[in-house]
């Protein structure tokens, strides 16, 4: 599973790639990849 950021929610979830998110519903297409080093740097 890979850690995207969903457009829709803002949420960061992890999903296997053609998930729907988790949260709020939203089509993959919404999903964003996030790159682990992402977070840390906030």
């Amino acid at each position: 599973m890979k850690k995207y950021r969903c457009k829709v929610c803002g949420q960061m979830v992890e999903v296997n790639e053609g998930e729907n998110c988790p949260i709020c519903g939203a089509a993959f297409s919404e999903l964003e990849p996030v790159d682990d080093n992402e977070d840390k740097n906030k």
